[in-house]
């Protein structure tokens, strides 16, 4: 789509520069100059490359990025099926902040100190090995407002006295994250965070972040991670509430807390989004081995 003015080659987005950048002649343009190059308006449809796993059905789009030999989720060494699609964009998303190169000498250091990784991690993995994936997330809002009674006890000696602790909640929290793709697995997404800090790195969607990479779209409904954001709004507010209590000698039933505070907490579906991963699958026997690592943040 987005193509050299100086060259006509294939521009592809530059982490560093947080640009496209031209891999034959290293021209150089920023998104917005290359959106206004291509007449490309906000919310406009663009097309991709549709690869479909013959294997195990996963699909993955991509712009400006030669064909997937082989499948990120099931590890299948085929050439995956092309076809073009039209799609219509999202609102946002945070484009790649770290570079593969970044990003495998974060791996390294991990496998230093896991003794335990199996031995092909370590011997058949390059920085080539891991492939640049936008994960689609959902995001909700949710509150937790009303008045709840704390349950706690305190020891003294060989007596324990029980206690009731009034507590007033009033917690709003947005940007809540769910992954909303089928194929990346939950147990994987769920441990792809973000601090609260780097909400300051969405921005509008433009095509020209995703050049050179590959993306997932949404394939999930989101009500069905309602519940999830009801417990993340839970968890943050216990977080937020229990700090309000350290001068209290008294020590709380955290489960019994978290009961009460579900049913004081509702949650909603605002919108999509997409995160930056560097994704890393191999087969191992009858098992799939996987590596993640967060491109926004240092975090795994």
């Amino acid at each position: 789509m987005y193509s050299c003015p100086g060259c006509g080659s294939q521009m592809v987005f530059d982490i560093p520069t947080q640009g496209l950048k031209c891999g034959r002649c290293d021209r150089t343009m920023t998104v917005a100059e290359a959106d206004q190059r291509e007449a490309r308006t906000a919310g406009s449809s663009f097309s991709v490359d549709l690869m479909t796993c013959p294997t195990c059905g996963a699909e993955i789009r991509a712009l400006n990025t030669a064909a997937a030999a082989f499948c990120s989720y099931c590890g299948s060494s085929v050439m995956l099926q092309q076809t073009t699609e039209e799609v219509n964009p999202m609102s946002s998303l945070i484009p790649f902040q770290i570079t593969r190169d970044q990003c495998f000498a974060r791996y390294r250091e991990m496998l230093k100190k896991s003794f335990c990784a199996d031995h092909r991690l370590k011997a058949n993995i390059t920085a080539d090995s891991f492939r640049g994936i936008y994960v689609p997330y959902h995001i909700y809002k949710a509150s937790a407002v009303g008045d709840i009674t704390l349950e706690g006890t305190e020891t003294k000696g060989n007596d324990t006295y029980y206690y009731n602790t009034d507590v007033a909640l009033n917690h709003h929290y947005t940007g809540i994250l769910h992954d909303a793709s089928r194929e990346m697995p939950d147990s994987i997404s769920e441990h792809i965070t973000l601090s609260r800090d780097c909400t300051e790195k969405f921005v509008p969607f433009s095509p020209a972040y995703l050049s050179g990479f590959y993306a997932d779209l949404p394939d999930t409904q989101p009500e069905k991670y309602i519940s999830y954001a009801r417990a993340e709004a839970v968890r943050q507010a216990l977080d937020d509430t229990m700090p309000t209590l350290k001068d209290d000698s008294l020590t709380y039933s955290i489960g019994t807390a978290e009961k009460k505070l579900t049913e004081l907490t509702h949650a909603e579906h605002t919108g999509d989004t997409m995160l930056p991963v560097w994704f890393m699958s191999m087969r191992s026997g009858n098992r799939m081995l996987y590596a993640v690592q967060n491109a926004v943040t240092r975090r795994r």
